[in-house]
């Protein structure tokens, strides 16, 4: 068997053949009076042969199952996985309960409700409060707190109020001086200060000769000419002055010529004269004279007669094996029962309603202690009269604190003599204004 592919044959390792790379010229494939070969490389290559492939066989009819015995139907699994009825137990459908059929009286009261019976709780007697008779007294009701008979509202000590009559401090047989200290020592005397002069009129352009308009900086500073090089201008220069001809040309011109780029010319495309001939237009194209619709290499067609596997002489045996093996038998289930009218609660004798958990927990009373119910109190019924002090009133009585006693500055008596009031202070006997 050949083991090379067609694939491997037409691409070997070889070099790839690729063209040279040409500057496109001016085409005349539309300029030639033969005939147009439109096929392509690519065409060229690739023809389109019959592909190497395997032949392909058709299989004929199978005389497996054409033998001369009977063939066994069953398998290995069927034989060893037979539908035998698994170890179940039987299922048992409830029968109808006769507890409800008897006839005596049913009991309805359940052990909760015998334990619990819905009676009034132990609770104390709830009791309203009275009307007090606490001011309803035969005589007068003391309104005053201890509060108020500790801190009675009387008027503090305080020093008398005394208002200032008409001072006599201004009213002298003499003259009042009313020159202070500071008037005295400080007179409006001239301050040692520079004698301000007001600048008098100038008489500097009142001369009687020429004005020097010249000062001293212009004197210094005189505007003659810097220390600097010559300025040498530059005469007309000779180089381009030779006997011969100046070369105008540079190297880059010289090197980059402005000549024609090897590039087609741009010609404007013209009116066709396809469609003006004066015979038949070929409508085909070159791919519809390629690829003609003519029919592909395929197998015939072979259309299938009547069969004759139906017609036998005997009988068809209509069954499968599927069929053979599960019929249509009915399960091994239980057979439906309707419940029936239950006669519990038709009986001649009593219903027991008690269960076992009422007999076992029977409903006593619990180990708790007894309840006792407060009566009324009498600690407020006594004979006598209830003490009104506590004891943060008797412990914090509203006595004096221990402060300083305020004492109101008196009036002086100064300014009250009976001679001559002397008026010169310590200031006035240091710095005597001299």
């Amino acid at each position: 068997m050949q083991s090379t592919t067609v694939s491997q044959e037409h691409y070997t390792g070889a070099s790839g053949e690729r063209p040279s790379a040409q500057r496109p010229h001016d085409s005349n494939i539309l300029r030639g009076d033969g005939a147009f070969n439109a096929t392509t490389q690519n065409q060229a290559d690739f023809v389109g042969g019959t592909g190497e492939r395997y032949e392909t066989v058709r299989r004929g009819a199978s005389d497996v199952l054409k033998g001369q015995g009977h063939m066994q139907t069953t398998t290995v699994s069927q034989e060893h996985y037979t539908g035998a009825a698994g170890e179940r137990p039987s299922a048992q459908r409830p029968h109808d309960s006769n507890i409800l059929k008897g006839d005596g009286a049913f009991n309805a009261t359940t052990q909760n409700q015998a334990d619990f019976v819905g009676g009034t709780g132990e609770r104390s007697i709830a009791q309203r409060p009275q009307d007090s008779d606490v001011l309803k007294g035969q005589g007068a009701f003391d309104a005053t707190t201890q509060n108020r008979a500790d801190f009675v509202g009387g008027v503090g000590e305080r020093y008398d109020t005394v208002k200032r009559g008409a001072s006599d401090v201004l009213k002298g047989r003499g003259q009042m001086e009313s020159t202070t200290v500071s008037m005295e020592q400080y007179t409006g005397g001239a301050g040692e200060r520079v004698a301000a002069t007001r600048p008098a009129d100038s008489d500097v352009l009142k001369g009687h000769g020429t004005f020097d308009a010249t000062t001293q900086n212009q004197m210094d500073f005189v505007g003659g000419t810097g220390e600097r090089y010559e300025t040498v201008r530059r005469g007309a220069s000779d180089v381009l002055k030779g006997q011969g001809q100046m070369q105008s040309t540079t190297v880059s011109q010289e090197h980059y010529t402005g000549a024609a780029g090897e590039r087609p010319s741009a010609q404007r495309p013209r009116d066709s004269n396809i469609l003006k001939g004066d015979g038949a237009f070929d409508a085909t194209t070159q791919n519809q004279a390629d690829f003609v619709g003519g029919t592909g290499e395929r197998y015939d067609t072979v259309r299938r007669g009547a069969s004759d596997v139906l017609k036998g002489q005997g009988h068809m045996q209509s069954t499968t094996v599927s069929q053979e093996h599960y019929t249509g038998a009915a399960g091994e289930r239980p057979s439906a029962q309707r419940p029936r009218d239950s006669n519990i609660l038709k009986g001649d004798g009593a219903f027991d309603a008690t269960t076992q958990n009422q007999a076992d927990f029977v409903g006593g009373t619990g180990e708790r202690y007894d309840t006792v119910k407060r009566g009324a109190s009498d600690v407020l019924k006594g004979h006598g009269q209830m003490q009104s002090t506590t004891v943060a009133m008797e412990e914090y009585t509203g006595a004096s604190g221990e402060r300083v006693v305020p004492q109101r500055p008196k009036d002086s008596n100064v300014l009250k003599g009976n001679g001559a009031f002397d008026d010169t202070t310590q200031n006035r006997v240091d710095f005597v204004g001299g």
